[in-house]
């Protein structure tokens, strides 16, 4: 086989997808926990969008007591999409993009996110694979 050819090969493999899947697995989230570990109660904001559209959008109060600085949201989208998580806690827009949700395992078909506000002043994610929504 001449160079040409099997470099016209590798160019056809590469682009019919061959070579594995590039695109964002799709999940469904279960649940939602959000988590104020700060000294300061805080009202923020949680919205999540699929496919750039707006599903989901509410204000949360999050104490500083260990009853008020935790509250867990049950099914707050319908159905498995490309999920965009924002959380605007008012000095930060916190964001968790579709990819980050490709490190889950490909039979899990849900996941539950964590949002942590953190004592440093930091936010961060986390989040939980699911096999069952």
């Amino acid at each position: 086989m001449d160079r040409r050819r099997y470099l016209v090969l590798c160019i056809g493999a590469a682009l019919s997808g061959c070579l594995g899947s590039t695109g964002t697995l799709i999940k469904g989230i279960t649940w939602l926990r959000l988590k104020n570990n700060r000294d300061n109660a805080r009202n923020i904001e949680v919205f999540i969008e699929r496919d750039d559209e707006e599903v989901f959008r509410e204000i949360y109060h999050l104490g500083t007591t260990s009853e008020q600085a935790s509250i867990r949201v049950d099914d707050p989208v319908e159905g498995p999409g490309r999920f965009s998580i924002y959380v605007d806690v008012g000095d930060q827009l916190a964001h968790l993009s579709p990819s980050e949700f490709t490190d889950t395992n490909l039979s899990d078909t849900c996941v539950g996110v964590r949002f942590t506000l953190h004592k440093n002043g930091t936010v961060g994610f986390d989040y939980e694979p699911i096999q069952e929504c």
